[in-house]
Order: structure tokens, then sequence, then C-alpha cells
């Protein structure tokens, strides 16, 4: 799991976590679009939208973090 975060924590400063949460949800959405054999000609047709988000536990709020 540390691997996987590890490039959205490389990419943020200062410990910001919002920012870092940011980061991992952006990665894994393009890692969904572009490298999932069965996702990817779905996504591309527009069949299937990845979009990225993110759920706050605390409000229960949805912040869409990006258009497409």
């Amino acid at each position: 799991m540390v691997k996987a975060i590890r490039p959205a924590v490389e990419a943020t400063t200062d410990g910001d976590l919002d920012a870092t949460i940011e980061a991992n949800v952006k990665n894994v959405v393009q890692a969904l679009r572009s490298s999932t054999p069965v996702l990817k000609p779905k996504v591309d047709s527009g069949e299937v939208h990845v979009i990225a988000d993110n759920y706050s536990l605390e409000t229960g709020a949805v912040t869409f973090l990006e258009d497409k």
C-alpha cells in the first residue's frame, strides 16, 4: 500500500494531507483509465467514465476533483 501511495506523497510538499489525497486519487483514476485492459476500451469509447472524487468521512461531503 505504501508503494502505491508514494508517488502522491512525493509529489506534494509540507505534509499537506489534502493535497496528497487529491494527488493519489488522480493517480489511481489515471491508472484505471489507461492501463486496465477491461476498462480502457470502454473509457475510450465513452461507455464508462472514471471520475476523481473525495468522500469525507467526517462530513459525508463528496468533493469532485475533476470534470472528466
